[in-house]
């Protein structure tokens, strides 16, 4: 992304955001914000803002995803002008940083006008937070992380409204993610939020307290950074719960929701990295997808990080485990 004026973000004569690692390569930096903020996100789930909502609330929550990784982390950008970013066939330009804190303080003065969303139905919830998600995303209030910040902001929004929004409902494969930034892009270049309500609206839903027919079942995610593997469970929605940590092994940083995986076929071989095992269930990642397996239909728990092949034998329904021989790839929240 580009400033308007010179850029006293990055290091001198490269695109490179100054960083508490001092990482001078793009590829560095990315490799070491991803692993503070996945930390950092896993810790702001257990321990939520409760700040009341305006323009403090947003930068402590950006503060909170970005602690670790940028000195400026929780402050509005100054002295860039206009930031403009590159998108295929187009591009998208955000407001002066001139007018960022005034900008911001009409969003939410609207906002709390209209009582933070409260008391609404999901389809009129959804509107109107993709309305001012919009809008916040055309001001742009921060140097960088403006879209992580505003989807754990509007997940905030939407729990105190008593609804659940969970944004890899929406993005949780590579086509998924492309419809959300298109979608997001336009309501800032277009101010037509008309495609990002819709985005919401499968994203959404009651949070547990309002709900009559929820299953029992916990949801369960992995966290992966600094040699661990960190197993956690939500306790409510939004509030994850550390149950216990291993060491990493040979699996990959990243956040893995495996509460979305899907039943193994027993008629297809899955090839891909064995994630975790509970009681129940062995969790695999193959491509970009989670696979749970029935663990009882193994003769042991094949090791954790591993590559392997399963197929089931058809006769017996066993599971059979080999060496996996494809080359996998890595799956990353953004």
């Amino acid at each position: 992304m580009k400033a308007e004026q010179p850029d006293s973000y990055c290091y001198a004569g490269t695109d490179v955001l100054k960083n508490l690692a001092d990482c001078r390569d793009q590829h560095s930096l990315d490799v070491f914000e991803a692993q503070v903020v996945a930390f950092n996100l896993a810790a702001l789930s257990g321990a939520p803002i409760t700040e009341p909502f305006g323009p403090d609330r947003l930068r402590e929550t950006h503060r909170r995803i970005f602690d670790g990784v940028y000195s400026w982390a929780g402050e509005f950008r100054e002295n860039t002008g206009r930031m403009t970013k590159q998108r295929d066939g187009y591009a998208v330009t955000y407001a002066d940083s001139a007018y960022v804190n005034r900008e911001v303080g009409k969003v939410f003065a609207s906002l709390a006008g209209e009582q933070y969303l409260q008391g609404l139905d999901p389809n009129t919830f959804a509107e109107r937070a993709a309305h001012y998600y919009g809008e916040l995303d055309a001001i742009h209030p921060f140097r960088e992380g403006n879209s992580r910040t505003l989807r754990q902001f509007a997940s905030d929004l939407a729990l105190q409204a008593g609804h659940t929004l969970d944004w890899s409902n929406a993005a949780s494969d590579e086509q998924g993610r492309k419809r959300l930034y298109f979608a997001r892009d336009v309501a800032v270049i277009n101010a037509d939020s008309s495609q990002l309500a819709a985005i919401i609206k499968t994203a959404l839903s009651p949070t547990r307290g309002n709900e009559h027919d929820r299953s029992d079942e916990m949801k369960e995610r992995l966290l992966v950074m600094n040699g661990q593997r960190i197993v956690q469970s939500e306790q409510e929605p939004g509030k994850w719960h550390t149950e216990h940590v291993d060491k990493a092994g040979t699996v990959k940083p990243g956040i893995y929701n495996i509460y979305q995986a899907k039943q193994a076929d027993k008629a297809t071989t899955h090839d891909g990295v064995i994630l975790h095992a509970d009681k129940q269930h062995i969790y695999q990642q193959v491509g970009k997808e989670f696979i749970k397996h029935e663990r009882a239909d193994f003769d042991k728990v094949p090791e954790i990080g591993g590559a392997k092949s399963v197929t089931y034998d058809q006769s017996t329904g066993r599971a059979v485990v080999a060496a996996a021989t494809m080359k996998l790839g890595r799956g990353h929240s953004r």
